[in-house]
């Protein structure tokens, strides 16, 4: 199953990419960063979108997790893995916002055109294991205030690392 997202108004105000920050398991890095009001993917049969609610958009992080240090390390990337903070001081806060869970609910659309093609095992959503020297990559989603701008996410799933702004 292929899955496409057309990823409109792209931003770079967080974090900076490339850079690797580490924790007591992993080290992780955010290799892309994009905003947008709508996610557009399809199938191989199907195109549908999801839209943001009013007032809000959805953050895209490509991240990039790897295990220097374990022999293997089990993890699972949910609602409860991580955390984008928005103020520190007032403990704003987001969670990973699961676009597989809505598959089945949107609907279906002709004539898509979409310009990123993701494969589905590009969502980093669900349970994974990496073995010592291991590494994965893929994209994670929240959806947030627009504009809204950012100052950690802090990695909560086996280990703690924060990507600080």
């Amino acid at each position: 199953m292929f899955i496409a997202f057309l990823f409109l108004g792209c931003n770079r105000f967080f974090p900076a990419l490339g850079v690797w920050y580490s924790g007591n398991i992993f080290a992780i890095s955010v290799f892309d960063f994009v905003r947008t009001e709508n996610l557009s993917f399809t199938d191989e049969n199907k195109s549908f979108d999801i839209k943001s609610t009013d007032g809000l958009e959805f953050i895209a992080l490509k991240l990039v997790i790897f295990n220097p240090k374990t022999s293997i390390v089990e993890f699972n990337i949910n609602e409860e893995s991580m955390e984008l903070h928005s103020d520190l001081l007032k403990n704003v806060k987001y969670i990973p916002y699961n676009v597989l869970e809505f598959e089945s609910n949107s609907q279906e659309k002709t004539g898509n055109t979409s310009k990123k093609r993701l494969n589905q095992k590009e969502i980093l959503w669900g349970n994974y294991s990496l073995l010592l020297a291991e590494e994965m990559e893929g994209w994670v989603f929240f959806q947030v205030p627009k504009g809204q701008q950012f100052s950690l996410l802090r990695w909560k799933t086996a280990d703690i690392v924060e990507i600080k702004k």
